[in-house]
């Protein structure tokens, strides 16, 4: 719901656009041309919950979000010059259980680079995240990436079988034929509880087989140096097994072709006898 109100320049490129709706704003002002450069002052005003409903990622969201910037150039070589902003914002996705609260953003938009200057926001009750660092771009291309993630108690989990629960200190470093991935993981927690049936799970590979999952180029050279470490707090329980595993692993290679190098160890636990 709201009011459009465009005005066509002589040359028959756009040269306002103002957009009014009920829970946000979008003003467009300057001259949009297919043929010249562009030279837009940009001014977007969204209510999350408004775009919660126009996009299936989100299972819902709140908060406010603010895009103000100066976009030049031709369309091949476009610059930005602003900000995006973020207040208080709540998300939850379509696929994970978990929720982000508090969520605050600051990214600031240069003719050469993306900045991150701030990411962050709690994860359900106990953990958080922080994300910052920036990206190269040069027209609509992105030409590198130095960006590094800090987050504690990350939950993943699917019900009746296993739950999760890591903090990884990442970072994403280089240009897109040649990006590395590096930093730890520690297991805070996690248990693994599925029983497991030899005979139903050989019926079950034999009657499916795994869709193949074409990866863009960049993700498959993407090279690979990560720890994954944990205190001992890795349980399995089924009906094999219930022991702790303690994990010290070291992932190298690529994301398309990694090798794992450590050890994991179990500790005080039983082996049960049961009937497969």
């Amino acid at each position: 719901q709201g009011e459009v109100r465009l005005e066509i320049g002589p040359s028959g490129g756009a040269q306002d656009l103002h957009l009014t709706v009920s829970r946000g704003r979008l003003d467009v002002t300057g001259t949009l041309s297919p043929e010249k450069e562009w030279d837009l002052q940009v001014l977007a005003v969204v209510e999350m919950e408004s775009l919660a409903s126009l996009m299936y990622t989100f299972r819902r969201a709140t908060g406010v979000a603010v895009f103000d910037a100066h976009i030049t150039g031709k369309r091949e070589n476009l610059k930005l010059d602003g900000a995006f902003m973020m207040d208080d914002g709540a998300f939850k996705f379509r696929g994970y259980r978990s929720k982000f609260s508090e969520v605050e953003a600051a990214v600031l938009f240069y003719p050469d680079r993306i900045e991150i200057s701030n990411f962050s926001g709690m994860i359900d009750e106990k953990g958080d995240f922080s994300l910052t660092g920036e990206a190269l771009y040069e027209g609509l291309a992105i030409t590198g990436f130095d960006i590094s993630l800090d987050a504690n108690r990350v939950t993943i989990s699917k019900p009746a079988e296993y739950k999760i629960v890591l903090s990884p200190r990442l970072s994403l470093i280089g240009e897109p034929d040649n990006m590395a991935l590096e930093g730890s993981v520690e297991i805070v927690e996690g248990r693994y509880v599925k029983d497991v049936r030899i005979e139903r799970q050989m019926v079950k590979l034999e009657r499916e087989t795994a869709p193949e999952t074409e990866m863009p180029d960049w993700i498959k050279k993407l090279r690979l140096n990560v720890q994954i470490g944990d205190v001992g707090n890795f349980r399995i329980r089924n009906n094999l097994v219930d022991v702790y595993l303690t994990t010290d692993l070291t992932v190298s290679g690529t994301l398309n072709a990694f090798s794992l190098d450590g050890v994991i160890k179990s500790h005080e636990g039983d082996r049960k006898s049961t009937r497969l």
